[in-house]
């Protein structure tokens, strides 16, 4: 509120005065705590959040101060990552993100692991954020899975990653009865890169001839035309497929009401691809712990 002029301030013998309003030490009020934690969130870099805190109080603080600010965010974030997991979550998308991260003077991507969960009333809810590392592994998810479980992550049905070498075993080695469905779309896209441009479009068309049956026998008649077609142009495509066919079909195995939503990873990559659009502005993170990361966005639609 910038200067006050003639503050009375009670004195007391026993020194037990607080004001109702202000927190002991504190020097601004709890709105702009709130206020400067939802410009950091929407994207906004400090010196942006100064700006504007000096348009709309008159009053510059400087980036510095802003950053002391944010800070003290991190206690709930990390209270939301610690937090018991009391809902069931049917299904689990699990995907990792790359923030620039900058480490001992030296830039470069970091991956950070992501696990997204939908319940029965289709609402979903980022269920971890777990540690920065220089790439991504099947070990490390491991402990991501683990964490999960011992803070009472109930044993999905399902799980939708793409093909992750390793990543399935890891998930039957923590919850042994869920599901394991590869990503399709990815797939796809994967398939796209290593044909020539003139037979992608043909390639596409019937790649989702295949991805669209919704039963069985018919994915299993449709990828056999798909195969005779084009495993002479594109055998290295094909076997690609064949390799990866269990996992790239357990949505046949649902109801035809949930496939929609468990073919693709989708949902959690719109929310990474949300991250990186308000992160895209500020510069690299500084001082991230290494094993465990205390930075977490959480969404809940």
């Amino acid at each position: 509120m910038g200067t006050v002029e003639d503050l009375q301030v009670p004195l007391v013998r026993t020194g037990d005065f607080r004001p109702c309003f202000l927190e002991p030490h504190e020097r601004h009020l709890y709105q702009l705590k709130e206020m400067v934690s939802a410009m950091s969130s929407g994207g906004l870099s400090t010196g942006d959040i100064s700006c504007t805190l000096k348009a709309l109080l008159e009053r510059k603080y400087r980036p510095a101060r802003v950053s002391a600010i944010t800070q003290k965010a991190l206690e709930k974030a990390e209270s939301f990552r610690k937090r018991r997991l009391e809902k069931w979550f049917h299904i689990i998308y699990v995907d990792g993100t790359f923030p620039k991260v900058r480490r001992e003077g030296m830039v470069g991507e970091e991956v950070i692991y992501l696990a997204l969960g939908v319940n029965e009333k289709e609402k979903k809810e980022v269920r971890t954020f777990f540690p920065v590392s220089s790439r991504e592994s099947t070990e490390v998810w491991k402990e991501v899975l683990t964490d999960l479980k011992e803070r009472g992550l109930k044993e999905p049905l399902l799980f939708i990653r793409d093909g992750l070498k390793g990543l399935p075993q890891a998930v039957k080695g923590i919850y042994p009865k869920a599901d394991f469905q590869s990503c399709l779309l990815r797939r796809i896209k994967q398939s796209l890169a290593k044909v020539r441009k003139r037979d992608r479009e043909a390639l596409a068309e019937d790649l989702h001839k295949v991805v669209h049956q919704r039963e069985k026998s018919r994915f299993e008649c449709s990828f056999k035309e798909f195969q005779e077609v084009w495993n002479r142009i594109y055998p290295e495509v094909i076997s690609s497929w064949e390799r990866g066919l269990y996992f790239l079909t357990t949505y046949l195995r649902y109801p035809k009401e949930l496939q929609l939503f468990i073919y693709t990873k989708n949902a959690l990559e719109r929310f990474a691809e949300e991250v990186k659009r308000r992160t895209k502005l500020i510069e690299p993170f500084l001082n991230l712990k290494p094993q465990r990361s205390s930075f977490l966005w959480s969404q809940k639609t």
